[in-house]
This record gives C-alpha cells, sequence and structure tokens, in this order.
C-alpha cells in the first residue's frame, strides 16, 4: 500500500507526525480505528441474518455507497498507521475483521485508498500550515491565562473562558 504513494508523500507523513507527535498519532490511530469499526456496523446486522454469500451478493448491489465511507476511514487509519509503523497491524486488522470479503475489500481499491490518503495528507499540511490545528488566544484574557492585577503587575484568577490556560480551542471551519 505504502509503494502507492510516492517519495514525496513518505516525506509529508514524516512532517505531519513531527507536527502531532508520536504519542499524539497513537491516539488519532486508536480514534480512526474505531471509526472504521463504526463504518463496518452497516452490515453486521446483515451479516448475521445472510449467508457468505448473500452478504457478498449485498455487498456488490450496495458497494458504491459503502465502498465510499469503508474506503476513507480505511484511508485515515492507513495515513496514520504509517506515521508509527502499524500499517502491517492494520491490514491484520481488517482481513481479521472478516465482514467483508477479502476480494471485494482489496479488489482493485488500494488505488483508490491510496488517492483518498494523497487527499488526507494535502489537506492535514494545508491545515497546519493555516494554523487550523492550533488553539486561539483566548478573548478575554489575550493569551494571559490569567485576569492581570493592575495595582501590583501579577495574575490573581485564572480566566473562566480558558480556564487559565490562556487559549480556547479552535471552532470547525
Amino acid at each position: 500500500m505504502l509503494s502507492n504513494l510516492s517519495e514525496e508523500y513518505k516525506e509529508k507523513l514524516k512532517t505531519i507526525k513531527k507536527h502531532f507527535g508520536e504519542d499524539a498519532q497513537y491516539k488519532k490511530f486508536v480514534e480512526e480505528l474505531k471509526e472504521l469499526r463504526d463504518s463496518l456496523h452497516y452490515i453486521w446486522p446483515i451479516r448475521s441474518k445472510k449467508s457468505y454469500d448473500e452478504l457478498e451478493e449485498f455487498l456488490i448491489l450496495q458497494w458504491d455507497t459503502y465502498k465510499k465511507g469503508v474506503l476513507s476511514e480505511i484511508a485515515d487509519c492507513y495515513v496514520i498507521a504509517y506515521q508509527i509503523n502499524e500499517a502491517d497491524f492494520l491490514r491484520s486488522y481488517i482481513e481479521d475483521l472478516e465482514l467483508i470479503p477479502p476480494h471485494l475489500i482489496y479488489q482493485n481499491t488500494w488505488g483508490k485508498v491510496a488517492e483518498i490518503m494523497r487527499f488526507k495528507i494535502d489537506r492535514t499540511l494545508e491545515r497546519i500550515e493555516s494554523g487550523y490545528y492550533e488553539p486561539d488566544i483566548c478573548p478575554i484574557c489575550e493569551g494571559a491565562g490569567g485576569i492581570k492585577n493592575t495595582y501590583e503587575g501579577g495574575f490573581f484568577a485564572d480566566c473562566v473562558t480558558c480556564n487559565g490556560t490562556g487559549k480556547v480551542e479552535r471552532k470547525e471551519k
């Protein structure tokens, strides 16, 4: 799968990892695995009521809709997995789920997953460069984290808006 990404994109993955840090990316990986699992929930009730052949037939009919969500989640997982050297684990995880006939999930899909990954990598780098992931300075305390005591020059109370951090999380744009 990583072979579908150029050296340029491999370097971009390193830049993303450096920005967020390895610990944060491990936490993000767990979050992305949960999202992948949730995207697969769509067929769990169907699987218990149908034979494997019936499930395969159902997925073929619903594949365009279903595949978009699943492939996007797989791409999210791989973007993180390659940063923290967990791609082999991820592939095994996907295969072990046994929810999707393997030839459907892998058949001609790696090129599409790589395309989605490139899009997501580029978008993440654009967001990093724009400061999208950085918290904003608190408008109440102007980043000081507390209320300034003008008589003594120090700070005497934490700002209730930012809880004394001086920053507030950026709202989704």
